[in-house]
């Protein structure tokens, strides 16, 4: 007896051996004759198969290219999210993940899953499992219907990033420019939801409706969703309406993330910003879209619906570059551009190079949403002459509160416009400004000597403290 306990307690310790299977797009194999090789489509599953099956921590599922595109999604217990039936739960653990790993063909073409033949939703990569990393693989969106490539919803409440995504390339998000919400990579948007993602090395293109929508559609690159965390590293998505977005007490942190062509947003709390947080460094944010469509004010940072923060929302960009196109605001908006509608807002180390004329920042709070705007050791260089129209160039109203230090402002020396005030604040907005250096504004200001303006508005006159700042 003591024998037989023994022998099953060594067979219990003994842990399931990893095993490899094969996925091909005209595979016809059950999963367990799906061994590979991938040049045999007797020897791979298709991709229904794979949708259907259950696998283990340690396993390996990997995704040919040989047998062509494919036309279902990528679907890992994923349910009704993905728009098929799928009730397979495959997950890893913390030291033995599940693998879905991309595979070139001979010619080096990598795999691709086509959504146009995708049913509602349109998702192509559908994960809801823990600790499985997927790579390698492209992705083309809808053609039909709006569209959520790569789609995260997990609830495991782990304390690490459970949801590894690597090298995962959404080459056109929304290809006939289909109006509504085209987000590519998405974690959640469940309630109660509170999935961890990591994406390394991703890149999307095309997140955005070119079909008239203004500044509070959505279409972002990265989205996070209830109490989902989301890091991303070395990434870059490319004609988006908005870079980042993070609603309802959600976290967004990101290193080496290049945005370009941005229409609207680099990063947006939304309109549900309970306690969301988002934080970039050694970051680039490109507004130089050719887009000459949708309305409304842009804002470059914040919330797009402008319709207030929580006054716990936090945003930091650090040692990033932030560049203004010439034609920036598009969409016929009159050029102001909102910076932050309650929370906080860190910016240091920056720089901005602004090459539109209508550029003017403004920051807007209320009673109920203040806003604090830090800004240190940033550089902002203004190579395009200011329009004939422009009266402000950095406002503080409503409450609003700046704290600028250390700062520097280069202008276009063939500014003679002398009715600019470079900052200013009004009814009730507070400005503390010190050690900051504006160059080249003296043809620009018509007060040289005092940069900062105070106006009065209704009554309601802001408020300056100023020390050390020189216009030169």
């Amino acid at each position: 007896m003591k024998t037989f306990v023994l022998s099953i307690l060594l067979a219990l310790s003994i842990p399931c051996q990893a095993k490899d299977y094969w996925v091909r797009a005209d595979g016809t194999a059950t999963k367990a004759n799906a061994i590979g090789p991938d040049s045999l489509k007797s020897k791979t599953m298709s991709m229904a198969t794979f949708n259907q099956s259950s696998f283990s921590a340690g396993d390996r599922v990997y995704i040919s290219a040989s047998g062509g595109k494919y036309t279902t999604g990528l679907c890992n217990n994923a349910g009704g999210s993905c728009g098929v039936a799928n009730n397979a739960l495959s997950s890893g653990n913390g030291g033995s993940p599940f693998q879905v790993i991309g595979v070139p063909d001979s010619l080096g073409k990598r795999p691709l899953i086509d959504g146009a033949a995708l049913s509602t939703p349109q998702i192509a990569i559908g994960v809801g499992a823990d600790y499985i990393t997927v790579s390698g693989i492209d992705v083309l969106g809808s053609t039909i219907t709006p569209v959520r490539s790569v789609f995260v919803d997990n609830h495991a409440g782990r304390s690490g990033f459970g949801v590894y995504l690597k090298d995962i390339k959404i080459l056109s998000n929304n290809r006939n420019n289909i109006s509504g919400d085209h987000d590519c990579f998405v974690v959640s948007d469940t309630a109660g939801s509170d999935s961890q993602v990591w994406l390394d090395n991703v890149s999307a293109a095309h997140c955005l409706a070119y079909s008239g929508e203004g500044v509070a559609n959505s279409n972002q690159a990265f989205t996070a969703h209830e109490k989902d965390k989301l890091k991303v590293t070395n990434s870059t998505a490319t004609d988006v309406n908005q870079c980042v977005g993070t609603v309802t007490s959600s976290q967004f942190t990101a290193t080496g993330l290049v945005c370009d062509q941005i229409l609207y947003t680099a990063m947006s709390t939304g309109s549900q910003p309970v306690q969301a947080s988002q934080s970039c460094d050694n970051c680039r944010f490109n507004f130089n879209s050719t887009y000459a469509g949708g309305s409304g004010n842009p804002t470059i940072f914040g919330d797009s619906t402008n319709t207030g923060l929580a006054t716990d929302s936090i945003v930091t960009v650090t040692n990033s570059i932030i560049s203004i196109g010439p034609t920036y605001p598009v969409g016929g908006g009159s050029g102001t551009v909102y910076a932050y509608l309650g929370g906080t807002v860190n910016f240091s180390g920056n720089k901005w190079f602004i090459n539109s004329p209508k550029f003017s920042l403004w920051t807007f709070a209320s009673s109920a949403s203040p806003t604090v705007w830090n800004m240190t050791g940033d550089q902002l260089i203004f190579n395009a002459a200011i329009a004939t129209g422009t009266d402000q160039v950095f406002a503080s109203n409503t409450g609003a509160v700046l704290n600028w230090n250390g700062n520097t402002f280069t202008f276009n020396p063939t500014n003679n416009l002398k009715s600019v005030d470079l900052l200013y604040t009004f009814a009730g907005g507070t400005l503390n400004s010190s050690s900051n250096i504006f160059n080249n504004c003296g043809n620009l200001h018509n007060s040289p000597t005092t940069p900062i303006q105070v106006l009065t508005n209704g009554g309601n006159a802001g408020t300056v403290n100023s020390a050390g700042d020189a216009c030169q």
